[in-house]
């Protein structure tokens, strides 16, 4: 994950997505590498992308479900109501 983050902050959206990815696959039971995805798909305004893996995510069974998770699952409620605020 902190390899995608260094990738996005130098610009380099593809090897930032790819790392984004390889991390989700290495823990797919964890909330973290998905949300940081997700994210990504968000800011670089892939909607329907980030659509997709936000409701992914906040129907997910995951192993850990900490104050971060909580933290996460509220920002995607967020983006995904404003989206269809938009749309409308």
């Amino acid at each position: 994950m902190d390899l995608g983050n260094s990738y996005f902050h130098l610009q380099n959206n593809a090897k930032a997505e790819h790392c984004f990815r390889i991390a989700c696959n290495m823990v797919p039971g964890r909330i973290l590498p998905q949300y940081y995805l997700f994210r990504f798909y968000a800011i670089t305004m892939r909607n329907q992308e980030a659509i997709t893996l936000g409701q992914s995510i906040l129907f997910g069974d995951y192993q850990l479900e900490g104050s971060i998770a909580m933290q996460a699952k509220t920002h995607i409620k967020r983006y995904l109501s404003d989206i269809r605020m938009q749309t409308k």
